[in-house]
């Protein structure tokens, strides 16, 4: 599902929640996002952990997906440790700040 999607699809995620009586905000919004952590950015899921931090911040605060599975497309080892390492606890920041400023 492409991101410009997602907004589309919470709509009805957030309907049938409220109309089922359920607090939408108790939704976990799952999202995988296959791709790899390069050098060079090239489109929204290959690029340097920082571009990665970028998208996923994004995808939580606009889009409110607040789960995400990371299928590295190679090198599943480094990528994963990399994810892991650099990517997770920067956008974790990124999202502490912005619940702070905003």
């Amino acid at each position: 599902m492409p991101p410009e999607r997602l907004g589309e699809l919470n709509s009805i995620l957030t309907s049938s929640a409220e109309d089922a009586g359920r607090d939408p905000g108790r939704l976990v919004r799952l999202y995988n996002v296959i791709g790899s952590i390069t050098p060079v950015q090239r489109d929204l899921f290959h690029g340097p952990a920082g571009h990665w931090v970028e998208t996923l911040t994004k995808l939580y605060t606009s889009y409110q997906m607040n789960t995400f599975v990371f299928w590295p497309e190679n090198d599943r080892e480094r990528q994963s440790r990399v994810f892991a390492e650099d990517v997770v606890p920067a956008v974790r920041a990124a999202l502490a700040d912005a619940a702070t400023s905003g």
